[in-house]
């Protein structure tokens, strides 16, 4: 077998600038109806935790604050609050479609029902 025409065969090792090294970032947005004190954002809570130490870039969008809120600051996530008047509110969807534009998310999670249709 001629490798003579491909040079990275013949170093195993080339030196590499660090944008090859360091892959980017993953940017992980999760939609939540809101943040009060089920399992599912208790579940949240400990996933976006794990990510961030990660190094992961965690985005939270939610618009119902709940009292587990303060837990999920120390997360080191990213919140959105999205304006509504209610679970049924339309505009919910165009905030939805607008934060996404914005955030770019490399994967959209979305937990229980109503963000599950929005998503």
């Amino acid at each position: 077998m001629h490798t003579a025409a491909n040079p990275l065969l013949h170093n195993p090792s080339p030196a590499r600038p660090a944008s090859v090294l360091t892959p980017p970032a993953i940017c992980v947005l999760h939609c939540i109806p809101g943040l009060g004190g089920g399992g599912a954002e208790r579940q949240l809570s400990y996933l976006s935790q794990a990510l961030t130490a990660k190094a992961v870039s965690v985005h939270i969008a939610y618009h119902l604050p709940g009292r587990k809120f303060e837990q999920f600051l120390s997360s080191g996530a990213t919140f959105h609050r999205l304006a509504s008047r209610g679970n049924h509110d339309p505009r919910l969807l165009w905030q939805l479609i607008r934060l996404i534009r914005t955030v770019k998310p490399h994967v959209i999670h979305t937990w229980l029902t109503q963000m599950d249709i929005l998503g």
